[in-house]
């Protein structure tokens, strides 16, 4: 405790005014001259000289300056021998051999011990000590100012060694066991695994998700990145080998259930608050930031900026995992349309470059007022169309297809701003995308709805079934329709459900608003006029298992004009 409660009084004193300091009598302990025990020293060494007991304090706190540094210097090389048995033990781990998990728990808690003690005050001496430090420091050690941080108190070449060692015993710590690095290294380099082996995986995860509170992506991150790092510097690997890879690993565990590897870190969503003019690095590349693209919502994953290049933005995610990730998605497991290509991303920082997308489909204005075409509309829905058709084709729909994610690259290029990745065929979101793409020209969306052939699909002439039945009021079950169809897809059967019911209202919704003084004699006739009507407009919109939002004032419209009724 002598050691860590000195480095914290120099630290202390450093950042005060005058930065000075006292000793005890003993000169041991070191204090800050204006707080706590060192205004009561202060006094005792006044009352010192002025009984003639001169250099008393300056003899004391030389003493104890010197105490804290063979202090730092005795636990120092415990430390260092520590650090190098639980290395040799990590070699050892990751052969898949045993060790002695004592010896190695009482090396993991002196490093541990020493990193939570020292490390602060470390880390401010790398920064680059005060002028308050040079003159507390040089006090004791004026012949040591040479040396590289011009203070005694460094933990030389083994320092980056300590850091990453106490990233992978943190985790170890909140997990109260031993990560599988073994196990680990194979998952980062998809090597196969034995069915003992994938459960060890498996608890391993379940562990770190019972924890995940404690834990948090950062210190994940962290501790899995230095398990490849080490690795890679053991070289078991022969020469042309598949190398340990922290992306991989991290994507192994997500495909396992790994959660906390999509937490939000905010340390590194602070990253987001750019503003104009501010300038970032992503792997030595300088950019200016410019605005930020769109509306920043709470569960955003993503904050983009423009930048001083036309053709790239900046992306910061939640973490500093998630883009690497996205990136491997969207190389190894993309399907269906193209997403915006990543031109680098800085892992050290989370800094993401994108290609810049500019046009985004939503934002399109479709003009055509007539079931022709114009050429400005077809230049746009030409695409669409096609790639409706070709999901269709390949009896397959990708994840995360939605008009609002699709934007145009600056040669016209339709793209996704979320990777999309291969699914079943799901022919109520493509219908629900093309009523979307529209945006409510029913023009479009009838020619869309034609050309991607979505109209003639078996699912399409279910839905038009489930319509002519409800409408004729004939009882026949949704089930029994879609077995007479050959259709077993649940979602289809479920959708058939509601969307009779949908029918149902909508024809006595038009049938209500209809003057009862102004209805034909004969109720049923009516009643027929008005679902001959809603078929008729059901099939001119080229809909399938929905209702266009236009289709209750067409019907309306239309029966009022053949019966010349006026509401």
């Amino acid at each position: 405790m002598t050691l860590k409660c000195n480095l914290q009084e120099i630290y202390a004193a450093a950042h005060s005014p005058n930065g000075e300091m006292v000793a005890d009598p003993t000169g041991r302990y070191v204090y800050s001259k204006n707080a706590g025990w060192g205004i009561f020293w202060s006094w005792i060494y006044k009352i010192a000289n002025f009984l003639g007991i001169d250099d008393f304090a300056k003899n004391c706190f030389e003493r104890a300056m010197v105490h804290t540094h063979r202090l730092f210097s005795e636990q120092l090389s415990k430390v260092i021998e520590s650090c190098e048995s639980y290395e040799t033990n990590l070699k050892k781990r990751y052969l898949g051999e045993k060790i002695c998990e004592k010896e190695n728990a009482a090396h993991r808690q002196r490093i541990s011990q020493w990193y939570r003690n020292v490390a602060p005050f470390i880390r401010y001496v790398k920064e680059g000590p005060s002028a308050s430090l040079t003159r507390i420091v040089s006090t004791s050690f004026a012949d040591e100012f040479c040396q590289k941080y011009k203070v005694p108190l460094s933990e030389g070449s083994y320092s980056t060694l300590i850091k990453r060692q106490r990233r992978i015993i943190k985790l170890e710590g909140i997990l109260k066991l031993n990560m599988p690095v073994n196990l680990l290294i194979k998952a980062s380099k998809k090597s196969p695994l034995c069915r003992s082996e994938k459960e060890s995986l498996k608890k391993f995860v379940r562990k770190i998700n019972d924890d995940q509170q404690n834990i948090g992506v950062r210190t994940l991150h962290h501790a899995l990145l230095n398990v490849i790092q080490r690795a890679k510097k053991f070289s078991f690997d022969v020469p042309g080998a598949i190398q340990p890879d922290i992306t991989t690993l991290e994507m192994e565990l997500l495909k396992i259930d790994c959660p906390v590897i999509l937490q939000k870190d905010p340390k590194h969503m602070a990253k987001r608050n750019f503003k104009s003019g501010d300038s970032v690095v992503c792997n030595h590349r300088l950019l200016k930031i410019g605005e930020r693209l769109g509306t920043v919502h709470e569960g955003d994953q993503n904050v983009v900026f423009t930048t001083d290049d036309p053709n790239v933005a900046v992306v910061i995610g939640i973490n500093a995992v998630l883009h690497p990730l996205k990136r491997m998605l969207a190389y190894s497991e993309g399907w269906g349309i193209q997403s915006a290509e990543y031109i680098d991303i800085d892992h050290k920082t989370g800094v993401a470059l994108v290609e810049r997308l500019y046009d985004h489909l939503g934002s399109f204005k479709w003009t055509s007022n007539s079931n022709l075409i114009n050429s400005v509309d077809e230049d746009v829905a030409m695409p669409l169309w096609r790639l409706l058709r070709w999901f269709v084709e390949k009896n397959s729909t990708p994840l995360n297809f939605s008009p609002k994610y699709l934007m145009f690259d600056r040669r016209g290029i339709l793209k996704c701003l979320k990777v999309t990745t291969k699914g079943e065929l799901d022919f109520n979101s493509l219908v629900k995308f093309a009523d979307e793409t529209s945006s409510g020209n029913p023009h479009i969306f009838r020619y869309l709805m034609q050309k991607s052939e979505l109209i003639g699909h078996k699912y399409a002439k279910f839905y038009e079934d489930i319509l002519k039945y409800a409408i004729k009021n004939e009882e026949e079950s949704v089930q029994n329709i879609a077995t007479s169809r050959g259709i077993i897809d649940h979602r289809i059967i479920g959708r058939g459900k509601e969307f009779e019911k949908e029918v149902l209202n909508l024809k006595e919704r038009c049938m209500k608003q209809i003057k009862p003084e102004r209805l034909l004699a004969d109720p049923k006739v009516f009643e027929q006029k008005v679902s001959e009507q809603l078929l008729t407009s059901y099939l001119n919109s080229a809909a399938a298992g929905l209702l266009p939002d236009n289709l209750e004032k067409e019907i309306i419209a239309k029966v009022n004009l053949k019966n010349r009724l006026k509401v």
